[in-house]
Parts: C-alpha cells; sequence; structure tokens
C-alpha cells in the first residue's frame, strides 16, 4: 500500500485529484476538518519492497505520465542532457526524508524567486540524469533497472543540442553535429548505470535498502583491474568497501606487484594514499583465517539486508 501525505493531495483547504471514485452521490471537494498546520509526513519503510502485481503496474504508469506529474529535475552538470528535463511526483518523491527536504527547500527559494507560479523546478549538480533516473524508477517500483529506456519516464526536451567542432590551430570549424540524448540512435547515448555510481546517490538520498544491494554488487565485482581504484574511489568513503578491497589485495599482494609494478601508481598523489598504503600492509600481516571470518560477517550482513 502507497500512503500519500495530505497535504501533497491537497490545493488550499481542497483536494486536488482530477478523478475522485466514491459511493456517495454527491461529494464536496473541501474538507469537513481544517487541515492542521504542519501535517505529518509518512515515510516508507524502506527495508520492505514494493509489492508486486497491479501496483507495480501502477507504479510504472505514473512514471511515464506527463499529465500528473509536478517536478521537473534538470542536469546542470550533465553537459549531454543539459537539455533534458526529467518530471516526477512529489507525493512518491517525498515518502524518503532526504528528497522531501532536497523539494521543499527548492520549492521554498522557487516561490521566494518567482512567487507560487507553475510547477516546481529542482537543479541537480552532483548526478547525471542516467543515475538519478535509475534511482527514481527504484523508488516508483521497489525494481534496480540499470539500462535506460526512456520511454518509461516522463522527459521533456527543449530543441536537440547542437555542437560546433572547431581546430584551435587552423581556427576552422566543422560541421554542426546534432544530437539528442534519449533517443537509442545517439552517439550521445546514456550508457548503462554503473553500481559504484547507484551507490552514491542511494547513500546520499538515505534509501538504505537499495545502498545496501549496491554494497554487496560493488564488493563482489572487486578483481585485480579495479580493487585499487575501488579502494581509493569508493572505499574511502564506505568501510565495507575498503575492508572487502584490501583484503583481496592482501591476498593478491605478490602478483599485483610482479615485475615491479606499483598497483597505488595512479593515486600517489590522493591524500588518502599513505594511509591506505599502510592499511594494505596492515592486512597483509593479518592472518588469513581472521581476515576471511571478518570478510564472511561482511558478507553475511550485506546479504541479510537483502
Amino acid at each position: 500500500m502507497i500512503t500519500v501525505p495530505v497535504d501533497k493531495a491537497t490545493r488550499g483547504k481542497m483536494y486536488d485529484f482530477e478523478i475522485v471514485l466514491t459511493t456517495q452521490t454527491t461529494l464536496s471537494r473541501t474538507f469537513k476538518m481544517p487541515l492542521s498546520v504542519d501535517p505529518a509526513v509518512d515515510e516508507v519503510d524502506e527495508s520492505a519492497a514494493i509489492e508486486a502485481g497491479p501496483s507495480l503496474a501502477i507504479m510504472k504508469t505514473l512514471l511515464a505520465d506527463r499529465h500528473s506529474v509536478d517536478t521537473q529535475f534538470i542536469f546542470t552538470a550533465d553537459k549531454t542532457c543539459a537539455n533534458v528535463g526529467l518530471w516526477a511526483h512529489r507525493s512518491i518523491l517525498s515518502r524518503y526524508k532526504a528528497m522531501d527536504d532536497l523539494i521543499k527547500k527548492s520549492l521554498k527559494e522557487q516561490v521566494a524567486r518567482e512567487g507560487d507560479v507553475g510547477p516546481l523546478t529542482i537543479r541537480m549538480e552532483k548526478f547525471s540524469l542516467a543515475t538519478f533516473a535509475c534511482l527514481v524508477y527504484y523508488l516508483y517500483t521497489g525494481t534496480i533497472k540499470r539500462t535506460m529506456d526512456t520511454s518509461q519516464f516522463a522527459f521533456n526536451q527543449q530543441d536537440e543540442a547542437v555542437v560546433v567542432i572547431k581546430d584551435e590551430t587552423t581556427g576552422r570549424t566543422k560541421d554542426r553535429i546534432h544530437w539528442n540524448p534519449l533517443s537509442a540512435d545517439s552517439s550521445w547515448k546514456m550508457k548503462d548505470v554503473a553500481w559504484t555510481d547507484l551507490l552514491f546517490i542511494s547513500e546520499y538520498f538515505g534509501v538504505k535498502d537499495l545502498r545496501d544491494e549496491c554494497l554487496r554488487e560493488v564488493v563482489e565485482s572487486i578483481k585485480d583491474s579495479n580493487v585499487v581504484g575501488l579502494l581509493f574511489e569508493v572505499g574511502c568513503f564506505f568501510a565495507k568497501v575498503k575492508d572487502a578491497g584490501l583484503d583481496y589485495l592482501a591476498d593478491n599482494m605478490e602478483s599485483m606487484c610482479d615485475e615491479g609494478k606499483d598497483p597505488f601508481e595512479n593515486y600517489r598523489d590522493h591524500k588518502e594514499c599513505h594511509a591506505m598504503m599502510l592499511d594494505a600492509m596492515r592486512y597483509k600481516s593479518i592472518p588469513v583465517s581472521r581476515r576471511q571470518n571478518y570478510l564472511a560477517s561482511t558478507i553475511r550482513s550485506l546479504q541479510i539486508c537483502n
């Protein structure tokens, strides 16, 4: 069951629905009892998945419905999708506290700047369109889908973006390139969302069940070619990834340092490089049985969360 806060379904003292189903012969759009000044916001149990079946079908329909949406997200840091807006419903997103706080803050700023006009527009500077859309899909359906299907979302788009390629040496410009990032044929089409990107955005918005699944996937993906990168780029923020990465590094140190190779070379200027090298040496000195027991408990805790 999806619970929508009263203040998200009203305008003033009137219900704000396009269609109302009722068994009464007459229906008043106004309340018999006044709303409280500050209605309580119901939050979902983030450990419980959204029920499958008709509810899932309804949520997918809502996700792509251009007529009922009231909030637009634009992505200023995502240059290839700067002319694309992703629409959603405040009443659904607001079930998560961090998202509700963002909506309230943005709404307050927009009203102060423009007055109470039109739908809400929120600028996203930390995440790409594809990553945010993946999160939104999960919030609506409880399903992780890292491959973008643009037909399943309510997008709006300005004229196709135009690029003029200029040769800095000669000053000459080549033919202009038009692209549509939402088109499946576009050279700039959105790629599958990485588990690490989904991990960071789920942590940022406090979607704990999604975060735990991403942590499990990242830990299980560790291998020779990515272990050091994951240690610095993800492990510095997530202890479970760091522990799993250091354990893998300790078990495979000889092969990774074969013929004088330095696995830390690309991160020697990273502020955590020295500390990470010391941690790697410390892990190497811990008996394998102790490390394996600790890592097994870490993986078990991630599986229990799911």
